[in-house]
Order: C-alpha cells, then structure tokens, then sequence
C-alpha cells in the first residue's frame, strides 16, 4: 500500500511538474503524462493519458461518452418544464439542470450507474457502482458545471492511479457537457 501511495504521490508530482515546465525541455517531453488539445467540434480538451503501458487516447473516450448518450437518449423520461416558471439566477448546479431536464430519480441513481458502466475496468476493481454513485449525487450534482473532471479526478484519486481516475474524469465531463 505504501508503494502504491508513494507511485500515485510521483506521478502526481510528474503530472504537475510537465504541466509547468516547458514542452521544450527533453525531460519534460519525456516525463509528459498527458498532452491536452483544444478539440474543435465538442469543445472538450482531447486527452492522450499515458501510464506505464496504459493508454487511453481520445477516440475511446468519445466512444464510452457517445455510447452513454445513445443510452440516456434511449431511456432518459422526458420532463415538461414551462419555460417561464423558474428565472435561473447567476449560478445553477449541475444537478439543478438535468434535474429539470430528466428528473430527479433519473438523475440520482440511472444516470451514475450507466456512466459508471463505461469507465475503465482498473476503476471498477476498485470502486463499487454504489460508492460511484454516492460520489456523483455528493460531489458531482452539487458542484457547478465547470469542475466535473477536477470533481471526479479528485474524488478517484484515493482508489486507483491518477490517470484512471482523469479518464473517468473526462468520461463524465463529456456527458454531463453533452445532456446540458
């Protein structure tokens, strides 16, 4: 366990550390764990994450992302809101939102589970559908809508390597970006 923890605090510093330095260092280029993009049609950073002989490349991530979609789009109850019922002031949560999109039960225990469905096996070795889930209604659906991947990498980070937990991350930030 303490390897573990003393391998997770090294590629966090590594992470950090590429993050900072410049791309034009060789030892950065080489210690690089994730190279972030702009990616012009979602508007989603596009993400190669590297770990040892891991890697999870954008077109994967878009896989689980759109085949969540396809699901949610499939089975998601459709709620009839009228428009000028609620004024939405300055922030709204992200729970907030798709609460008035597809309701609250929808929201709070389907929705999880079939992004939990969709993240890598080394996350669900180690965390359990309902742990997923507790984290999603504590963390995720009270926060704003700009820090589901830093929500979500933070709260996996305890349970499995860092790059497993940003690819679920960016899992769950696409499809929250994707429902709202």
């Amino acid at each position: 366990m303490k390897f573990k923890k003393a391998i997770v605090g090294t590629l966090s510093v590594s992470l950090l550390s590429a993050s900072l330095l410049s791309t034009t260092s060789a030892f950065a280029a080489e210690e690089k764990a994730a190279d972030v993009k702009t990616h012009a049609t979602t508007s989603l950073p596009v993400v190669n994450v590297h770990a040892e002989n891991n890697t999870i490349n954008q077109q994967e991530i878009d896989k689980a992302v759109a085949s969540i979609l396809n699901e949610v789009g499939q089975t998601a109850p459709q709620v009839q809101v009228n428009e000028d019922s609620m004024q939405e002031l300055g922030v709204v949560s992200i729970g907030t939102k798709l609460i008035k999109k597809f309701g609250g039960g929808y929201v709070k225990s389907t929705l999880p589970k079939k992004i939990y469905g969709k993240f890598p096996a080394e996350l669900t070795a180690k965390v359990s559908e309902a742990q997923w889930v507790g984290i999603w209604n504590t963390y995720i659906l009270m926060g704003p809508l700009d820090e589901v991947h830093d929500v979500v990498t933070d709260a996996l980070d305890p349970y499995v390597w860092h790059w497993v937990a940003s690819t679920c991350g960016y899992i769950a930030q696409g499809v929250v970006y994707a429902l709202i």
